[in-house]
């Protein structure tokens, strides 16, 4: 049986390490909006939430509905959805003990969670362009990066919100949120590497005074704006900090080379990290306290 869990990071916090003041701290300089203050935080108290990835019992209709959902997503999604739903369907259909359902509820999409982050290990090791162009396998860092990009508190929130017309599916997304953001990264990601022979790699190397911030929306499109007449995203270009010093852009833009490098100036970082800003949902972190409240005072 797993030692219980209650704090679950919808932030990896080994990826928050590059942000820590000092190497041996367990903590990170933090903007926290709600409160407008800035803080020397505990990593293991941000971008976490009890129980985060619970997996919640389902009604009939419920579960219905999210077999329904898979239907609509390309077909190499099914075997993933099926096995989810499968444990969904075992917690809500009471076959298994009061304890191996308790355990299993709470742990089992954490535990997958922690197997995704490690897929991102080598990414986070890129110093260089030459690192980047090194990893072996190339879905699993740009999957990685998408289940960095679909399941934090944001995208929840934002689901949720979008339903708040239909209470139902609104219910449905908050308490099968763990199982729709896993669906929706693996889709994004087949499509960005499989799916688009105009994917792009691109290494971003910053040398200024300024350094990149992040925040608990880490990975971001920064062509969200553009959409469709019903509201689709048209178009994804996923930028991710991984340090203070260094990004890493996914782009599907055809006339770049398959993987090339920005030497980033003053106006590019100051650039993405006011995109980072606006994305950010309850925390932003940075590696000094200085340019914190300078984005409190500015915003």
């Amino acid at each position: 049986m797993n030692t219980e869990t209650k704090k679950q990071h919808y932030v990896w916090r080994k990826y928050l390490n590059p942000w820590k003041q000092r190497k041996e701290d367990k903590k990170v300089w933090t903007y926290i909006i709600k409160t407008n203050k800035v803080e020397y935080i505990s990593l293991m108290d941000v971008a976490q939430e009890s129980y985060f990835y619970k997996m919640y019992e389902l009604s009939n209709v419920e579960i219905l509905a999210c077999w329904n959902l898979a239907k609509q997503f390309p077909s190499f999604v099914m075997p993933i959805a099926e096995s989810l739903l499968k444990g969904y369907e075992a917690i809500s259909y009471n076959m298994m003990s009061e304890t191996d359902k308790r355990d299993y509820s709470l742990h089992a999409i954490d535990n997958m969670q922690t197997h995704f982050e490690t897929m991102g290990s080598p990414l986070l090791k890129c110093k260089s362009l030459f690192d980047m162009k090194n990893i072996r396998d190339k879905y699993q860092m740009v999957f990685y990066i998408c289940v960095q990009y679909c399941r934090t508190n944001k995208m929840r929130e934002a689901g949720i919100n979008g339903y708040k017309d239909t209470p139902l599916k609104r219910e449905l997304f908050r308490k099968a949120f763990p199982y729709i953001s896993i669906i929706m990264a693996t889709t994004l990601g087949h499509n960005l590497v499989v799916g688009n022979p105009n994917t792009r790699y691109i290494f971003i190397r910053n040398d200024t005074s300024i350094p990149f911030i992040t925040c608990d929306q880490p990975v971001i499109n920064l062509k969200k704006d553009e959409v469709d007449e019903n509201g689709n995203v048209l178009e994804f270009e996923l930028y991710y900090p991984i340090s203070p010093s260094t990004a890493i852009m996914i782009s599907q833009n055809p006339q770049l080379d398959e993987y090339s490098e920005i030497i980033a100036d003053d106006s590019f970082v100051m650039e993405k990290n006011k995109k980072m800003c606006e994305n950010a949902s309850l925390f932003i972190f940075a590696n000094n306290d200085e340019i914190l409240h300078n984005v409190r005072n500015s915003a």
